[in-house]
Protein backbone atom coordinates (compact mmCIF):
# COMPACT_ATOMS: atom_id res chain seq x y z
CA UNK A 1 0.00 0.00 0.00
CA UNK A 2 1.20 3.75 -0.74
CA UNK A 3 1.63 6.18 1.78
CA UNK A 4 -0.79 8.62 0.98
CA UNK A 5 1.24 11.27 2.77
CA UNK A 6 4.43 11.69 1.10
CA UNK A 7 7.09 13.85 2.61
CA UNK A 8 9.66 15.66 0.96
CA UNK A 9 12.44 18.10 1.94
CA UNK A 10 10.99 20.88 1.53
CA UNK A 11 9.16 23.07 4.35
CA UNK A 12 6.23 22.91 2.13
CA UNK A 13 4.52 20.04 3.20
CA UNK A 14 3.26 16.99 1.24
CA UNK A 15 4.12 16.43 -1.94
CA UNK A 16 1.88 15.44 -4.74
CA UNK A 17 1.97 11.74 -6.74
CA UNK A 18 3.45 13.44 -9.63
CA UNK A 19 5.84 15.49 -7.61
CA UNK A 20 7.09 12.52 -5.35
CA UNK A 21 7.41 10.22 -8.74
CA UNK A 22 9.05 13.11 -11.04
CA UNK A 23 11.74 13.69 -8.00
CA UNK A 24 12.25 10.37 -7.97
CA UNK A 25 13.52 9.87 -11.61
CA UNK A 26 15.63 13.28 -11.02
CA UNK A 27 13.13 15.93 -13.21
CA UNK A 28 11.39 17.66 -10.20
CA UNK A 29 12.73 21.89 -10.11
CA UNK A 30 12.07 24.59 -11.36
CA UNK A 31 14.92 23.84 -14.05
CA UNK A 32 13.00 21.63 -16.17
CA UNK A 33 9.97 23.81 -16.00
CA UNK A 34 10.32 25.76 -19.43
CA UNK A 35 11.65 22.59 -21.26
CA UNK A 36 8.70 21.18 -22.59
CA UNK A 37 7.94 24.84 -23.42
CA UNK A 38 11.68 25.60 -25.33
CA UNK A 39 11.37 22.34 -27.31
CA UNK A 40 7.86 23.07 -28.67
CA UNK A 41 8.39 26.14 -29.58
CA UNK A 42 11.40 25.17 -31.23
CA UNK A 43 9.64 23.08 -33.33
CA UNK A 44 6.91 25.42 -34.35
CA UNK A 45 9.16 28.20 -35.70
CA UNK A 46 11.53 25.39 -36.85
CA UNK A 47 8.79 23.85 -39.37
CA UNK A 48 7.27 27.31 -40.09
CA UNK A 49 10.36 28.73 -40.36
CA UNK A 50 12.41 26.39 -42.62
CA UNK A 51 9.85 25.99 -45.64
CA UNK A 52 10.22 30.08 -45.93
CA UNK A 53 14.21 29.55 -46.95
CA UNK A 54 13.83 26.78 -49.75
CA UNK A 55 13.12 28.53 -52.93
CA UNK A 56 9.42 27.71 -53.46
CA UNK A 57 8.30 28.29 -49.36
CA UNK A 58 10.00 31.55 -49.86
CA UNK A 59 8.48 32.76 -53.08
CA UNK A 60 4.72 31.10 -52.02
CA UNK A 61 5.34 33.30 -48.41
CA UNK A 62 6.47 36.48 -50.41
CA UNK A 63 3.40 36.47 -52.83
CA UNK A 64 1.72 36.40 -49.63
CA UNK A 65 3.10 39.16 -48.07
CA UNK A 66 2.85 41.49 -51.39
CA UNK A 67 -0.70 40.77 -51.72
CA UNK A 68 -1.24 41.92 -48.12
CA UNK A 69 0.47 45.05 -49.18
CA UNK A 70 3.55 44.68 -47.83
CA UNK A 71 6.44 46.45 -49.88
CA UNK A 72 9.51 44.73 -50.29
CA UNK A 73 7.95 41.52 -49.75
CA UNK A 74 11.23 39.73 -50.66
CA UNK A 75 13.11 41.15 -47.99
CA UNK A 76 10.59 40.80 -45.29
CA UNK A 77 9.68 36.71 -46.26
CA UNK A 78 14.11 36.52 -46.16
CA UNK A 79 14.08 38.13 -42.98
CA UNK A 80 10.93 36.24 -41.40
CA UNK A 81 12.30 32.86 -42.28
CA UNK A 82 15.51 33.75 -40.94
CA UNK A 83 13.99 34.93 -37.49
CA UNK A 84 11.49 32.16 -37.40
CA UNK A 85 14.71 29.39 -37.84
CA UNK A 86 17.60 31.24 -36.40
CA UNK A 87 15.04 31.93 -32.98
CA UNK A 88 14.11 28.02 -33.26
CA UNK A 89 17.59 27.02 -33.06
CA UNK A 90 18.23 29.48 -30.01
CA UNK A 91 15.26 28.14 -28.19
CA UNK A 92 16.10 24.08 -28.61
CA UNK A 93 19.62 24.44 -27.44
CA UNK A 94 18.81 27.02 -24.94
CA UNK A 95 21.12 29.88 -26.18
CA UNK A 96 20.42 33.68 -25.47
CA UNK A 97 16.62 32.32 -25.21
CA UNK A 98 15.46 35.70 -23.95
CA UNK A 99 16.97 37.38 -26.71
CA UNK A 100 14.78 34.73 -29.03
CA UNK A 101 11.98 35.05 -27.12
CA UNK A 102 11.75 39.20 -27.43
CA UNK A 103 11.99 38.73 -31.33
CA UNK A 104 9.73 36.36 -32.18
CA UNK A 105 7.39 37.89 -29.78
CA UNK A 106 7.40 40.96 -31.65
CA UNK A 107 7.12 38.86 -34.81
CA UNK A 108 4.34 37.07 -33.65
CA UNK A 109 2.29 40.22 -32.62
CA UNK A 110 3.10 41.54 -36.63
CA UNK A 111 1.18 38.40 -37.31
CA UNK A 112 -1.44 39.14 -35.21
CA UNK A 113 -2.00 42.49 -36.57
CA UNK A 114 -1.61 42.14 -39.96
CA UNK A 115 -3.63 38.52 -40.01
CA UNK A 116 -4.92 37.21 -37.32
CA UNK A 117 -7.10 40.36 -35.52
CA UNK A 118 -9.72 40.69 -38.30
CA UNK A 119 -10.67 37.00 -37.80
CA UNK A 120 -11.34 37.16 -34.20
CA UNK A 121 -10.29 34.91 -31.13
CA UNK A 122 -11.05 31.34 -32.93
CA UNK A 123 -8.03 29.41 -33.93
CA UNK A 124 -10.44 27.37 -36.59
CA UNK A 125 -11.20 30.97 -37.91
CA UNK A 126 -7.20 31.46 -38.63
CA UNK A 127 -7.72 33.76 -35.42
CA UNK A 128 -5.39 35.22 -32.39
CA UNK A 129 -5.56 32.10 -30.49
CA UNK A 130 -2.65 30.43 -31.40
CA UNK A 131 -0.38 33.24 -31.47
CA UNK A 132 -1.47 34.55 -28.54
CA UNK A 133 -0.78 30.69 -26.93
CA UNK A 134 2.86 30.86 -28.41
CA UNK A 135 3.26 34.47 -27.03
CA UNK A 136 2.50 33.12 -23.95
CA UNK A 137 4.92 30.41 -23.91
CA UNK A 138 7.72 32.92 -25.00
CA UNK A 139 6.80 34.88 -22.37
CA UNK A 140 7.33 31.81 -20.21
CA UNK A 141 10.68 31.39 -21.42
CA UNK A 142 11.42 34.98 -21.35
CA UNK A 143 10.91 35.02 -17.29
CA UNK A 144 12.03 31.71 -16.17
CA UNK A 145 14.84 31.88 -18.40
CA UNK A 146 16.03 28.38 -20.73
CA UNK A 147 16.37 25.62 -17.94
CA UNK A 148 17.29 22.42 -18.04
CA UNK A 149 19.40 21.01 -21.19
CA UNK A 150 20.23 24.72 -22.12
CA UNK A 151 23.32 26.75 -22.66
CA UNK A 152 22.06 29.39 -21.23
CA UNK A 153 22.03 27.13 -18.12
CA UNK A 154 25.84 26.31 -18.53
CA UNK A 155 26.89 29.69 -18.88
CA UNK A 156 24.28 31.07 -15.86
CA UNK A 157 26.71 28.36 -14.02
CA UNK A 158 29.94 29.13 -15.12
CA UNK A 159 28.55 32.53 -14.01
CA UNK A 160 27.59 31.92 -10.49
CA UNK A 161 31.01 29.69 -9.65
CA UNK A 162 33.27 32.41 -11.14
CA UNK A 163 31.87 34.93 -8.99
CA UNK A 164 33.66 35.53 -5.95
CA UNK A 165 32.02 35.35 -2.44
CA UNK A 166 34.62 36.20 -0.26
CA UNK A 167 36.46 39.58 -0.62
CA UNK A 168 39.62 39.89 -1.61
CA UNK A 169 42.11 39.82 0.92
CA UNK A 170 44.93 42.38 1.63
Amino acid sequence: MVNATLRGPTPAGPLSWNAYWLRGIGLQGARYVTLPLRLMLACTFLVHGLPKLGASGHAMFADHLAQMGFGASQFWAWLVGIVEVAGGVMLLFGIASGVAAIVLIVEMIVAMVTVHAKNGFDFTKNGVEIPLLIVAALLAVLIAGAGAFSVDEGWSDHDARSVRTTPPGP
